[in-house]
């Protein structure tokens, strides 16, 4: 994430994880589960994985 992204889940269950960095609403270390539909707002500089899953 370099500036603001938002991200909005698609999958039934998807998973943030911050590695390095700040995006505000997660900081390095930090993880987010977000349910189909959910959103979410990242904004600084880090770097941000994101998988998902039926279940």
């Amino acid at each position: 994430v370099s500036g603001t992204h938002e991200l909005r889940a698609t999958h039934d269950a998807e998973i943030l994880v911050c590695t390095s960095g700040n995006a505000t609403s997660l900081q390095a270390g930090q993880a987010a589960v977000l349910r189909i539909g959910d959103s979410v707002t990242l904004s600084g500089n880090a770097t941000v994985f994101r998988t998902w899953g039926t279940h």
